[in-house]
């Protein structure tokens, strides 16, 4: 789940940062991702990794929450890609497009079994090129 961050971090503790830049232009866009911390709002233990997007008139600061640090983390790499991807195809960085900047991920929420046949279905793919 991501949600708009509520309140300045007091000190930044930037774990990555990545520029792409979108085109015409070219203008910048700064990715950035802070370590992922306990939740305070969270009566479970829950953690949160705050992202961000900024250039180019955008100033996106957003929380990502998961159950532990790791899912934090992979949601906040997904929030940014879902945050980008209206201007997917005039972005660019110098490992290639925004499809290698942030991958997709095979989606887990519908299940187990959808999540192996995606994968399945992904390597038959690959195979096939």
């Amino acid at each position: 789940m991501v949600s708009p961050a509520r309140s300045p971090v007091a000190r930044s503790r930037v774990i990555a940062r990545r520029v792409l830049w979108l085109a015409p232009g070219p203008r910048r866009i700064t990715v950035s991702i802070e370590a992922p911390e306990p939740d305070p709002a969270s009566p479970h233990g829950d953690w949160r990794c705050l992202f961000r997007v900024t250039g180019n008139g955008r100033r996106l600061r957003r929380h990502a929450h998961g159950i532990d640090a790791f899912q934090a983390l992979q949601l906040a790499m997904e929030g940014i890609r879902i945050a980008l991807a209206p201007e997917r195809d005039q972005l660019t960085w110098p490992g290639g497009t925004l499809a290698s900047a942030f991958p997709a991920v095979v989606p887990a929420a519908w299940g187990e079994d959808v999540a192996r046949q995606l994968e399945a279905s992904m390597a038959q793919t690959v195979d096939a090129l």
